[in-house]
């Protein structure tokens, strides 16, 4: 092959393993169907084992699949091990802080931490009190959708066994509903949000930017691609975290940071969410993109 000359996107056997492992699927659905209709023990054996290769077949036949998605696995962890050689603290200052699509939901997390009714009936949480309070822009919109197909946190009871219901939590940047199971509603005097053990698919509003573009209109500031420790005391909303990640300079990023610290409080960073990014995570229970934040704390050399 010459140098350089432009790599397939769908390789040859790539595509050919992919309609073959197809054909063994629906193969396999249709001998599963006819095992529900037959009565005959050893006919159903017979029909069994034939499921069962079938679904030999259909991994065996997904192994370039497989190969194909561990080699991008491989170059994308190489490209994030290189990208933080020579990493280096900045000095202290107070900068706009981006914070990737990875590390965003832990910010919302920290939220529904502070609306949950176990840290409200304890009074030990800086958003007691807040329904009705603006915390947020007002163009943000935070929702639960506890039915979504295939998603994380799908599911159609609560810990209690109360069905789940679609509800927003905050809207036009306003506290509407707190996170509450029966346990901690009986001790608000607050019904239940069928909400005990957790929220089932958080929503947070996004626009049409992506992380690049977000980099462009900060302009100079810090992109967090990684946190350190646990520094949410959850009483005041004081947040103080170890972080690297990348320094940027005229929206392009310039070098890697280590060893800085970022700090703030929680009411005020959530204020100045400046916009949420479309490059949503989709590996979590809360679905949300890149959160650019307007001003923090930056402590390092």
């Amino acid at each position: 092959m010459r140098p350089n000359a432009k790599q397939p996107l769908v390789s040859k056997s790539w595509g050919i393993a992919l309609l073959i492992g197809l054909v063994f699927v629906a193969l396999g659905y249709g001998v599963r169907f006819e095992i529900e209709t037959v009565s005959d023990p050893v006919k159903r054996s017979s029909l069994d084992l034939t499921l069962f290769l079938c679904g030999y077949l259909f991994v065996f036949c997904l192994q370039p699949i497989q190969k194909a998605i561990l080699r991008k696995l491989r170059q994308r962890a190489a490209q994030r091990a290189a990208s933080r050689l020579g990493a280096r603290p900045v000095p202290t200052c107070e900068v706009p802080v981006l914070f990737s699509a990875e590390l965003a939901g832990g910010l919302f997390g920290s939220f529904l931490g502070a609306i949950s009714g176990g840290n409200l009936y304890r009074k030990s949480s800086f958003l007691e009190g807040a329904i009705g309070q603006k915390l947020f822009p007002e163009w943000l919109t935070i929702d639960e959708r506890p039915h979504l197909m295939r998603a994380m946190g799908s599911s159609a009871f609560d810990g209690d066994g109360l069905a789940t219901y679609a509800k927003p939590f905050v809207e036009k940047g306003e506290l509407v509903s707190y996170v509450l199971g029966t346990y901690a509603g009986r001790k608000l005097g607050l019904p239940s949000t069928a909400n005990s053990g957790g929220v089932h698919n958080l929503f947070v509003t996004h626009g049409d930017e992506d992380q690049a573009a977000l980099l462009r209109r900060m302009g100079r500031g810090l992109l967090v691609t990684e946190l350190m420790g646990s520094g949410l005391n959850m009483v005041t909303g004081d947040y103080s975290r170890g972080a690297a990640g990348f320094w940027v300079e005229n929206g392009e990023i310039q070098f890697a940071v280590q060893e800085v610290t970022i700090a703030g409080n929680m009411r005020d960073m959530f204020k100045q969410i400046v916009a949420v990014g479309n490059d949503l995570e989709l590996r979590s229970n809360i679905r949300t993109g890149s959160v650019l934040i307007e001003r923090m704390t930056v402590a390092g050399s």
